[in-house]
């Protein structure tokens, strides 16, 4: 009792308060490490950004964007399940409004399909029209100037697909471990249709032929089916792009005088537009006097491939990989790679181990790891054979051990030898340090006479300098050459606003360019030089995460990324990654937005995902239903639709699965009626229909 009123007295209030701060203050940094962890979130700290982090041009208003994945499907896929009779409730309307913008607000009528269907739509023959003094347009298509014709085509038949084909697509890849990302290149399958629009050239497929046409129908070459496939791209006179027999690293165009394809000297990384589908050739040019400047800095590294028990047979077919899976086309093909990181990790290969590079003098000969003597303490004992003066003053200490005038104790460090002292007879009656690394280059023992006799070569001083060059000759791995490429802007005389210093930057539009950072963080630089829209912050995000948001490069390189890179009418599209501050390789958020030129977020209509921008329309889903929805603020086409493409050249093609598709202008007005069940992209002013009563119809936009 008395001892329990001791620790009572002891335990004063200053010492209380004492131990609850110490258990507070434990509680605190413990809950700190946990959150940093990852363990728990804050989830009411909505947004406690710093300030001292952000931009004045990276200022977000208020968005609805959602964080976004890569999506399961591609626009109007039509393997996908569709509902016919939810189609039939809007098909009646569409077919008699001059303008779609009010269908859907409310209740559709639910026709049959005998009362939908009607006459085939009739249009102007485009020889009657070139003679009235229209001719093909890729402009943007106007209500008021605008026309559609009908292109006639002979030896077409209703057939409408013949099978699958092979297309190249590229995807955008950021490493988890380094995170440099690249361009990933991958085959994907598409049905192979009778007729298809490329870039303004009509390839017509026919009893095992593909027939190359120009928009107006005049063949321009006959090849066998499956020997080349469209690029997606175009060079520098805006020619339009192929590939030839399965090959992806070289670029052909179509010579129309001599109907044959020729090499082009396309390279990806001075020309290409960033995405890669059936654009016009406008799509990506620069709307001012900035161009795109790049210098060659050529240099030789070791071949990373190079392997020498192969004797240089290897990688033969190194440049015919897929480009995703070798290292040259990492650094020389289409994949945009970190290249000074990438040349540094070249140049720190090592291509034989550690021991393999060591100098000859450090090997250990042969003859003294098979003498048995040398490991054999007892020998060393005879103080007959150790007492002998003329043995140990001759040879002149050049293969002697420097320790062994010291102690039994012979392991000390080399800097207690004492050369001088070697005659001593009573020191050499202690074992040899065999344990030092740095003499083992040398028989340990050679200073016993009775020792040295038992390997003859080691007695000799020059052949302990030299013992027999018994490891293989080291093979030097063949050098190659690689480019690496650095951008600038500047104007057309080599004047530059900026420094070479980009490894991918992209023609100006809206006042600014786009580039991308070694990093690959994705910013723009305005007409002074000066980067205007960085997009990089630290903020809490909606989990109390307190993350780093960086704008990179969309996932996909297709049509499906319509409106990056290049501003559209005020407005462009930017892919924002999170990343955890303290678990760098963690990703938190994946977010699709549309800013302004001052870095303002567009306020997405809430709930629907962005799917493309373009000519000022944005084409958004929600729940499988599709609509386009102006930038000022209103629908052209009400999210009731389950098929829809992009615009393009100022047209969207817009319906239902498995059902009716039309073509509308960015007013809602209607360019092409419901009337067909597939209807292509417009491609360089023509688009290609397919009914099933009457088969192919080839359309074109006509201007004067």
């Amino acid at each position: 009792m008395s001892l329990f009123l001791k620790i009572e007295k002891g335990f004063t209030k200053p010492r209380i308060y004492k131990f609850f701060s110490l258990c507070f203050l434990l509680l605190f940094t413990f809950i700190v490490l946990v959150y940093q962890n990852g363990y728990f979130s804050i989830s009411f700290i909505k947004d406690g950004r710093d300030s001292e982090q952000i931009t004045t041009d990276t200022q977000s208003g208020k968005t609805t964007g959602k964080s976004t994945s890569l999506p399961n499907y591609e626009i109007g896929d039509e393997d996908e399940e569709y509902d016919i009779e939810y189609a039939r409730k809007y098909i009646f309307e569409l077919r008699k409004a001059q303008n779609i913008s009010k269908i859907g607000l409310t209740a559709g009528e639910n026709k049959t399909e005998e009362e939908i269907d009607d006459e085939t739509p009739i249009y102007k023959s485009s020889l009657d029209l070139i003679e009235e003094g229209y001719k093909l347009s890729y402009a943007d298509y106007k209500k008021d100037s605008f026309v559609i014709g009908q292109i006639k085509l002979e030896g077409i038949s209703k057939e409408y697909t013949q099978g699958m084909k092979n297309l190249l697509a590229y995807r955008i890849v950021r490493p988890e471990q380094d995170g440099i990302p690249y361009t990933q290149s991958y085959i994907k399958s598409q049905a192979r249709l009778t007729l298809e629009p490329y870039m303004g050239y009509i390839i017509h497929t026919s009893k095992g032929k593909q027939l190359i046409k120009n928009s107006y129908g005049t063949l321009l070459g006959s090849f066998e089916g499956g020997s080349f496939m469209p690029a997606y791209t175009r060079d520098n006179d805006d020619r339009p792009l192929f590939f030839i027999n399965n090959v992806f690293n070289k670029y052909y165009y179509l010579d129309e005088a001599t109907g044959q394809f020729v090499l082009s000297d396309y390279n990806e990384k001075k020309d290409s537009r960033g995405l890669f589908f059936d654009y016009n050739p406008d799509f990506g040019k620069s709307d001012n006097d900035i161009q795109r400047l790049y210098t060659i800095e050529k240099k030789l590294i070791p071949d990373p491939d190079y392997d020498p028990s192969t004797e240089g047979k290897n990688g033969e077919n190194l440049l015919s990989a897929p480009p995703e899976y070798n290292f040259l086309s990492l650094i020389t093909g289409r994949n945009n790679v970190n290249i000074r990181k990438l040349y540094t990790a070249v140049e720190n290969i090592n291509v034989f181990d550690d021991e393999d590079t060591s100098s000859p003098e450090t090997t250990t000969p042969p003859e003294t790891t098979t003498s048995p003597e040398t490991t054999t303490p007892p020998d060393t004992t005879t103080p007959p054979d150790t007492t002998t003066p003329p043995d140990t003053t001759t040879p002149p200490d050049t293969t002697t051990p420097p320790d062994t005038t010291t102690s039994p104790e012979t392991t000390t460090p080399p800097e207690t030898t004492t050369p001088p002292e070697t005659t001593g007879s009573e020191e050499t009656t202690t074992p040899p340090d065999t344990t030092d690394p740095e003499e083992t280059t040398t028989p340990p023992d050679t200073t016993d006479p009775e020792e040295t006799t038992t390997p003859p070569d080691t007695t000799d001083p020059e052949e302990t300098t030299t013992p027999p060059d018994t490891t293989e000759p080291v093979i030097d791995p063949p050098m190659i050459e690689i480019e690496i490429f650095k951008g600038a802007y500047g104007y057309r005389r080599g004047r530059e606003i900026t420094g070479y210093q980009f490894p991918i930057l992209y023609n100006f539009s809206g006042g600014f360019g786009c580039v991308v950072y070694e990093n690959g963080n994705l910013m723009f630089v305005r007409t002074n030089g000066y980067v205007g829209i960085t997009g990089t912050r630290y903020y809490f995000n909606e989990n109390g995460r307190y993350v780093l948001a960086s704008y990179v490069e969309p996932l996909i390189r297709g049509v499906e990324s319509l409106g990056y890179y290049y501003f559209d009418e005020g407005l462009v599209r930017v892919r924002q990654l999170d990343i955890d501050s303290v678990h760098k390789s963690k990703v938190t958020g994946d977010y699709d937005y549309l800013i302004y030129t001052d870095g303002k977020r567009f306020n997405i209509p809430s709930g629907y995902t962005l799917v493309s921008y373009s000519d000022g329309i944005l084409l958004l889903e929600k729940n499988g239903y599709y609509g386009y929805y102006h930038k000022n603020g209103y629908w052209v086409a009400q999210p009731i639709f389950t098929y829809a493409r992009p615009f393009v050249e100022g047209l969207g093609v817009i319906g239902f699965k498995g059902s009716k598709k039309g073509v509308i202008d960015t007013a809602g007005n209607v360019v092409v009626p419901f009337a067909y069940e597939a209807i292509s992209d417009i491609s360089s002013g023509i688009m290609i229909g397919y009914r099933a009563e009457d088969g192919w119809a080839v359309l074109g936009k006509f201007t004067k």
